[in-house]
């Protein structure tokens, strides 16, 4: 038994030596090879230090093995433990109990050279000795947020996951010690990898960077490419069945704020534009996977249907005009306000309320005078719930609100574990600030009010999402929320979502068969990188499948609607755990199928 065990474990790290004797000499290859390269050749640095995440390694791997075949050469970045803050064991909770890096790093390392060995890819990996140590004299956030290095307003940048980790109250001057040894971490880290991609550029002969999403060190390097002359690309999957890895996007703006922002001035020209019945139906099926499936992008617990527990338990009633908000974290706020204000982005906000706090009392003031019923969804970051650890710093101000709230207002608190698609089901009129669920809302037929979206332009106006810029304008709205619902109007929704989450993605192959658009569009990765832009391919794409027989597109798109109402209320009605389920929206969805 002895012998078998140490014969065992002795292959299992024979395969993990080869493993990396590969690598060294497939990197050493690629060296050569790059040394090689004449002026011309293409070079992408894909930054990637959380490579032994599987899920973002695939996506970049995918860019790089498709733009491989119009002559790029890719290489990517690899950490090797040179980060004081890991993105592995920071970020998602996989902190060794006996060192901090140590087997974390070797694991890391393994899975990352494993990747690099499949795919052929050039590694750039930096070494422990290049990390860097930034001191600070005081433990203020002013101090650190005004810190720049290079011309890179590394400070500022940083601050985005120490508000996202931590959940703080932007108000607060002072960092915790805990607070400062990760921001301290943060900022070093920026200033390592400036220095690293500054002793290495002449060697890549860059041509552009790719860095996912929109943490700290991801904008480091995409801003230190831009300040050397470098195209720099945030990579992401898009806000569509949880980050679906199908729908990739790859996008030259520097915030995703400024691209929302830039997507409500063009609605203009997608909103008449008639969508195949494909894409309805893979909207729709978004909307039921939301309400059943599970990911770090789906926030509310599964839908139940159980809505006689819910009004037994909450002491709520059917017959009344309800009015359901959710909240929003400003944790995440603060953090993009904060990245905008570092790289630049000028928005003009008119917003009816300064604050979320200002705006949830004027709820709550409206409900001491009016007879409806209020039903508060705390957004799950405040506290712990299913998929969130921790409470949020600033979670005092509305427990003292809800003490203050009369009895026809009822908050959901994130422990509580209910659905936001169960509590939908009692809605008249859903409010929101700045969150997802008032796009939700609508495509579901509810109609939505927002007095406040900050800088992130939750909608540019629908006829289901209307954007009050003014108190007296926001109770007019919860007074006269919009009656008789159309098809048309459920298509606007649809239509809205479809340039905010898929219009900017490449479908690349995947577990589904996705043929959205037909076998006539075809962009492709390389041709984002030379500067083509996908959103404005497909509208004008669409513009031209439509203009060929406008009749006929409109009259798809209202087919695929009715097909996709037909959906929902299947889903709903199967599992409700009522006698007779008395259905808000479902009724609102059955009366918009029979006017049609």
């Amino acid at each position: 038994m002895l012998a078998r065990e140490v014969i065992r474990k002795a292959k299992k790290y024979g395969e993990k030596l080869s493993l990396l004797v590969l690598f060294r000499f497939s990197q050493l290859r690629a060296r050569v090879r790059r040394s090689g390269v004449g002026e011309n050749k293409k070079t992408v640095l894909f930054f990637l230090p959380e490579m032994a995440v599987e899920l973002y390694a695939k996506m970049l791997v995918d860019i790089a093995e498709r733009i491989r075949e119009d002559g790029y050469e890719s290489l990517f970045f690899g950490c090797n433990g040179f980060l004081n803050n890991c993105v592995l064991q920071d970020r998602l909770s996989f902190r060794s109990a006996v060192f901090k890096n140590a087997s974390v790093c070797a694991r890391c390392h393994i899975e990352s050279a494993a990747a690099a060995n499949k795919h052929k890819l050039n590694y750039l990996g930096c070494k422990r000795s290049g990390a860097r140590i930034v001191s600070f004299s005081s433990s203020t956030v002013d101090e650190r947020l005004a810190y720049s290095y290079k011309g890179i307003p590394v400070g500022r940048l940083a601050y985005y996951d120490l508000s996202i980790k931590f959940k703080r109250d932007r108000t607060r001057r002072e960092l915790r010690p805990e607070e400062v040894l990760y921001y301290d971490g943060a900022i070093a880290d920026g200033v390592g990898i400036i220095d690293f991609l500054d002793r290495n550029k002449s060697s890549g002969l860059l041509d552009a960077v790719v860095a996912i999403d929109e943490y700290s060190l991801a904008n480091v390097v995409r801003e230190w490419a831009r300040i050397n002359s470098i195209s720099a690309f945030r990579a992401g999957f898009s806000y569509h069945f949880n980050a679906d890895p199908q729908f990739v996007t790859l996008s030259s703006t520097k915030t995703r704020a400024g691209e929302k922002c830039g997507r409500a001035s063009r609605w203009k020209m997608w909103r008449d534009i008639p969508l195949p019945a494909p894409v309805i139906d893979e909207i729709a099926a978004d909307l039921v996977f939301r309400m059943s499936g599970t990911g770090g992008h789906i926030f509310s617990s599964n839908y139940t249907g159980d809505l006689d527990a819910l009004l037994e338990k909450y002491g709520l009633r059917r017959e009344v005009k309800t009015l359901v908000v959710f909240a929003s974290a400003n944790d995440e706020i603060d953090a993009i306000t904060e990245l905008s204000k570092a790289l630049g982005d000028q928005f003009e906000i008119r917003d009816a309320f300064d604050s979320q706090i200002a705006w949830l009392e004027d709820v709550v003031d409206y409900a001491r005078h009016h007879d409806v019923q209020v039903i508060i969804k705390m957004h799950p970051r405040l506290s712990k719930s299913h998929r969130d650890s921790g409470s949020a710093e600033d979670i005092h101000i509305y427990r003292v609100l809800e003490e203050a709230s009369p009895g026809n207002v009822v908050f959901l608190w994130p422990e509580a574990n209910v659905s936001a698609y169960d509590i939908l089901q009692l809605a008249d009129v859903c409010l929101t600030s700045w969150g997802t669920m008032g796009l939700e809302a609508a495509k579901l037929g509810v109609p939505v009010v927002t007095g406040m979206t900050k800088i992130t332009f939750a909608t540019p106006g629908l006829s289901l999402f209307s954007k009050a810029e003014s108190e007296t304008q926001f109770h007019r709205l919860l007074d006269e929320p919009k009656a008789n619902i159309s098809v048309e109007d459920l298509a606007e929704a649809f239509r809205w979502h479809h340039l905010m989450h898929m219009s900017g993605a490449i479908i690349i192959e995947g577990d589904r068969d996705l043929d959205l658009y037909g076998e006539d569009f075809g962009c492709d990765f390389s041709d984002v990188l030379v500067g083509a832009d996908i959103e404005d391919k497909k509208r004008e794409f669409l513009s031209l499948r439509a203009a060929e027989d406008f009749a006929a597109a409109k009259q798809e798109e209202h087919d695929a609607i009715l097909a996709a109402i037909q959906k929902l209320t299947h889903f709903f009605e199967p599992q409700a755990k009522v006698k007779s389920f008395d259905s808000k929206l479902v009724t609102r969805l059955r009366s918009i199928q029979g006017q049609a």
